[in-house]
């Protein structure tokens, strides 16, 4: 997301490999960080196994149409063959953080777009 960003701001391509469907669950950081906090406060037991992320994808076509919406400018596809060995669709199972420390993501994908850009667009990156 900040590649393309940075990227669609000063006007330079953005590579898409493949058809821009492939799917991946983006999770904002402040989700990250809870379920962080969460697994520290954790105190049933010494080891567990859980997942972060989120349970939702979102298309790579879907996430350059939402950047390019919130910067409200378009992005310039360099559209490319299928990288080697990339899958479809990847996403967290967090049944399990949900279970023993009660992690649900909270921020809505185009939300965390927009506090990204409006936080990288303060810092002048």
């Amino acid at each position: 997301i900040n590649k393309f960003i940075n990227l669609i701001q000063n006007d330079k391509p953005i590579p898409v490999f493949g058809d821009g469907t492939t799917r991946r669950d983006y999770t904002y950081i402040t989700d990250i960080v809870d379920g962080i906090l969460g697994a520290l406060n954790y105190s049933q037991s010494s080891f567990e196994i859980c997942n972060l992320g989120n349970d939702k994808t979102i298309m790579l076509n879907e996430m350059i149409a939402t950047i390019e919406d919130v910067m409200g400018k378009r992005a310039i596809i360099d559209r490319r063959s299928n990288q080697p060995g990339d899958v479809p669709q990847t996403w967290a199972n967090i049944v399990r953080a949900k279970e023993i420390f009660n992690y649900q993501p909270k921020t809505d994908f185009t939300e965390g777009i927009k506090k990204y850009f409006n936080w990288v667009s303060l810092k002048g990156y």
